[in-house]
């Protein structure tokens, strides 16, 4: 394979690939739109040639492509490789690519040509097909291989060498093929629409025989995808053994969350709009009456799930949250653009269910959510879901929700960068804010140390200790127990609006903070901080994004933490909440904490909680805890 790099097209017309590949393709002649003479593209452009290859022989046409990637937010288009170039993917953008290596992406591409053949622009149409064409091939189709039915993440990474590749796009993708050939068939010529289903029935096959995390009913977004996907590829297919597997799989899921609740992977304002789509694709195209209750009984459980937690007066989704990319909705925010349309639309289309719509108004509210995500297991035991220790305490979460602010905390958690274990918003939809709890290793969020929280309307107490087998960053295993870090430390942070905060340290152990947060006051003590022979210390900073006050830990040269020999390692934290114009309460006692051998109790304002003290695994930490109430059932009260 030869690959010429060649400097960005300076042409006056702007496009946007900043360089391209010229390599040994075979060509796709697109074809299927009667087209007027085309105006020759200026043979200066060192790209013309691969994109006349593709139908875009003029430049109106060209710009008119170019914007569909414009919208994209970020790539630019390669089109000898018919991909996409990301430059500097991140872990916000692109969770599972190396932070910072350019490559050439196959999942976004996929999705621009899917939006352009789902869109009305019918002389783009060509270009689409060239580059779905161009994809279709890259599935690994051999039921043999562990990466049977994926696609490789990118161009420089394909599935033979590919160190990690990812299972997940194989339903990714192909629940977007599938939504593509069900909702726009005649889009597609024949030898196309033809391997577009071959495509659709190896991604369903594989998502049936995958074990492990990937089969697992808990890891919500993949297992409804995949029910969707395989759901409708029986249908599509006509093969009886798909259809049983395919249904026996979405009564796996249905049973399984009815069991615990809720989704485990609960209240992503990424991953729960996912599954939203996914739902909404199953229910529009199934024929099968059973499909259909099963698939509207899940849909109607996630849009509950939506609503409860939809703070009206800051249009935000409040916490907690098992996954998330950002703290804030922003305006240009895939749900934040279609809930109004939502709110508006027939049953049978994406849209929110009737019974639903009062709660995302703000004469909703006040209200307390309480919401169940998995259940403790019966006597307590240890139970793998989705990567997640889970079994040995209730995962619940629990937020109260006001005019003036909203406040979520999980029972029990980790920092894990997508986590948001302790979440509240305020302020209104032009200027809302956030605060967070996150720990950081150099920087970087370590997720290692477990978060038990109690929560009673705007209280929260939480207490933080720390496992000698926790995960550094990204669900990878802390070595030894050992931790090498510059700089360990407790960020409380401030963003959005609350980036003006005025911050200030407590003048003393366990004294009260009061922070003024607009429409919101947050009472801010730390109880107790036990750090082994160690005194943490307390510094306040901002940036042009966020405000923090951080409980220092470790500051300075690079040293080795080793979490097994440190005899007391426990952070206790109390929150309180409240609106700006209430009258702080004097009364409120101050938090007690009482060590007992190897634990802590710990009591508020009828909160309560025994935590663990002394380092040790993960499930022996688990073990140790207990969480006072309230609350003790799920439930939603408007107070």
């Amino acid at each position: 394979m030869s690959i010429t790099l060649r400097p960005p097209p300076t042409t006056s017309l702007g496009f946007l690939a900043a360089f391209s590949l010229t390599l040994a393709l075979a060509a796709f002649a697109p074809s299927g739109i009667a087209q007027t003479a085309p105006k020759p593209v200026a043979t200066a452009d060192p790209q013309a040639d691969d994109y006349a290859a593709l139908g875009l022989t003029t430049p109106e046409l060209r710009t008119r492509f170019e914007a569909k990637v414009a919208a994209r937010k970020g790539p630019t288009f390669n089109p000898a490789l018919k991909l996409l170039f990301i430059a500097n993917p991140t872990l916000k953008t692109h969770a599972n690519l190396t932070p910072g290596v350019p490559v050439h992406v196959t999942r976004d591409t996929l999705y621009l040509a899917c939006g352009i053949l789902k869109d009305d622009d019918a002389e783009l149409y060509p270009t689409a097909r060239a580059i779905l064409a161009n994809l279709l091939p890259m599935q690994d189709a051999d039921p043999t291989h562990p990466t049977y039915g994926t696609w490789p993440r990118a161009h420089e990474l394909p599935l033979a060498t590919d160190p990690k590749p990812d299972l997940n796009w194989t339903a990714f993708f192909g629940e977007a093929l599938l939504d593509l050939r069900l909702s726009q068939p005649a889009r597609l010529t024949d030898d196309l629409r033809a391997a577009v289903d071959r495509a659709i029935v190896i991604a369903a096959r594989a998502t049936l025989v995958r074990t492990g995390r990937h089969a697992d009913p808990g890891y919500t977004n993949i297992a409804v995808k995949g029910a969707t996907l395989a759901c409708l590829a029986g249908q599509l297919s006509d093969d009886p053994e798909l259809k049983a597997r395919a249904l026996e799989k979405l009564r796996g899921i249905a049973a399984f969350t009815r069991h615990h609740g809720d989704f485990t992977e609960y209240n992503s304002p990424t991953y729960t709009w996912v599954v939203v789509n996914a739902l909404q694709t199953l229910r529009r195209h199934t024929n099968d009456r059973e499909i259909r209750a099963l698939a509207e009984e899940l849909y109607h459980l996630t849009w509950e799930g939506i609503a409860l937690h939809h703070h009206a007066p800051s249009g935000q989704w409040a916490g907690p949250c098992s996954r998330a990319y950002f703290d804030l909705l922003g305006p240009n925010n895939d749900f934040v653009k279609t809930l109004p349309v939502a709110l508006q639309a027939a049953p049978e289309d994406l849209s929110v269910p009737e019974d639903l719509r009062p709660l995302f108004l703000p004469s909703s509210l006040p209200r307390t959510v309480v919401r169940s995500y998995f259940l403790a297991n019966d006597p307590p035991s240890g139970t793998v879901v989705n990567g997640e220790f889970l079994g040995l305490l209730p995962l619940t979460g629990t937020t109260y929700l006001t005019p003036e602010f909203a406040l979520g905390s999980i029972s029990a958690g980790d920092f894990w960068w997508q986590k948001r274990a302790v979440l509240a918003h305020w302020g209104n939809r032009e200027n809302p804010g956030y605060f967070r709890l996150r720990f950081l290793s150099d920087g970087q969020d370590f997720q290692a140390p477990l978060i038990a929280s109690v929560q009673d309307k705007g209280r929260v107490l939480s207490a933080i200790s720390f496992p000698t087998d926790g995960a550094l960053y990204h669900y990878d295993r802390l070595p030894g127990g050992k931790l090498t870090t510059s700089s360990l430390r407790l960020r409380f942070e401030f963003g959005g609006a609350g980036r003006d905060a005025t911050l200030s340290a407590p003048a003393s152990a366990g004294a009260p903070v009061q922070i003024d947060l607009g429409s919101a006051r947050l009472t801010l003590q730390l109880p107790l901080v036990s750090w082994g022979n160690r005194t943490a210390h307390y510094e306040i900073g901002r940036d042009n994004l966020t405000a923090w006050l951080d409980l220092v830990l470790s500051d300075g040269t690079p040293a080795e933490i080793d979490f097994n020999q440190l005899k007391s390692t426990l952070i206790v934290i109390a929150m309180e909440f409240s609106a700006a114009s209430s009258t702080p309460d004097a009364s409120a006692p101050a938090p007690v904490v009482t060590p007992q051998g190897n634990a802590t109790e710990i009591t508020w304002a009828g909160l309560s909680m025994l935590a663990p003290h002394t380092p040790a695994t993960k499930e022996t930490l688990l073990h140790r805890y207990r969480l006072g109430a309230p609350p003790t059932t799920p439930a939603v009260i408007n107070d």
